[in-house]
């Protein structure tokens, strides 16, 4: 009978033990930085402080790395979405409630966050000091987007969305100071206007009485405070070069062809002789056919020509008859070469 007592004791010594084991293991990190806390709530219901839901979080982090904001959305009939900070791994402060999508935070420990509802039109901007304290709620009626902090360290925003009820309405940039919260003001979206700006923004500096908009692309709009490109002439020929950049070799062709039938080439300026010459060679750079490589080089041989460039015309013409012997530049290149 000892014996058989001894044996139970002794097992139920090793199931402990390993049930310890197992739960130390299955703890998790939770998103970045966030060290979580188990659930005050009763009933079943989940806080934004369970572990759990902080392994759903999306995060932002500083750009030393010395703060991380991590934020999730809520689940429904479950648990209310949440934003929280934390630095080197210790919670500085938590946020329980809204829908929070988007945030990012500065070296300063200064926070922003979009907080916004699919099925409502509406949206808010919220700022947050780094001890949590709320500077800033600002709620556009037509909903927001991507929100930021600028590398100044200075200028905070968000996207605002076009106002649908309103056909002339556009999208907008709302501007608000990392200081203290407050607003700067509002610009029109440059990017609905100049077109060299593609994608998300990735910088919005604020400085005296110029905006610098940075999309992801690298062009970057200086603009007034009423939103008009400084630099526009600028953009306007990134947005041609993109453009070009794009397009297929007959398409680069085609258009180099259009501007030397409405202005001869003789007859162009520097620049815009320029223009041409690299449309050809963006086109003959391309899939084209034989024929179409050699009236590219047949082309640039006699625009080097009218520029006084005989040596820069055999070389084209004698590539252009590599392509096409049958092109007709036979006499002329042997008249050039004399």
């Amino acid at each position: 009978m000892l014996i058989f007592l001894g044996i139970v004791i002794i097992a139920a010594i090793v199931l402990g033990i390993v049930v310890v084991a197992v739960a130390s293991t299955g703890k998790s990190s939770g998103a970045k930085g966030i060290a979580p806390v188990r659930s005050r709530r009763k009933g079943g219901s989940a806080s934004c402080t369970d572990e759990r839901l902080w392994e759903l979080a999306e995060t932002a982090t500083s750009p030393t790395g010395n703060y991380t904001l991590a934020w999730r959305q809520p689940i429904e009939g479950s648990s209310p979405g949440g934003v929280a900070l934390s630095a080197h791994g210790q919670v500085l402060w938590q946020r329980e409630g809204g829908c929070p999508q988007e945030g990012a935070v500065d070296d300063s420990g200064t926070s922003v966050v979009i907080d916004s509802r699919w099925e409502s039109k509406a949206g808010h901007f919220v700022m947050y000091d780094v001890e949590g304290n709320q500077i800033q709620k600002k709620t556009f009626r037509t909903g927001v987007g991507s929100c930021g902090i600028a590398s100044d360290r200075f200028t905070a925003w968000c996207e605002v969305r076009r106002d649908e009820s309103k056909p002339l309405s556009k999208e907008q940039l709302a501007l608000f100071s990392l200081q203290d919260g407050s607003k700067l003001g509002r610009i029109p979206d440059p990017r609905d206007t100049y077109y060299a700006l593609e994608g998300a923004l990735t910088d919005v500096i604020f400085s005296g009485n110029e905006i610098c908009v940075t999309a992801v692309n690298g062009v970057t709009a200086r603009l007034d405070e009423a939103g008009t490109a400084l630099n526009a002439e600028e953009l306007g020929a990134a947005h041609e070069a993109a453009q070009y950049e794009s397009q297929d070799g007959y398409t680069l062709y085609n258009l180099a062809c259009e501007l030397r039938h409405k202005t001869p080439f003789g007859q162009m300026d520097e620049s815009e002789q320029r223009q041409v010459i690299e449309l050809l060679k963006r086109a003959n750079a391309g899939k084209i056919s034989d024929n179409t490589h050699a009236q590219i080089c047949r082309i640039l041989g006699e625009q080097a020509m009218t520029m006084g460039a005989s040596e820069t015309a055999i070389i084209h013409f004698e590539e252009a008859l590599e392509w096409n012997p049958k092109i007709g530049l036979k006499r002329k290149l042997a008249s050039l070469k004399k």
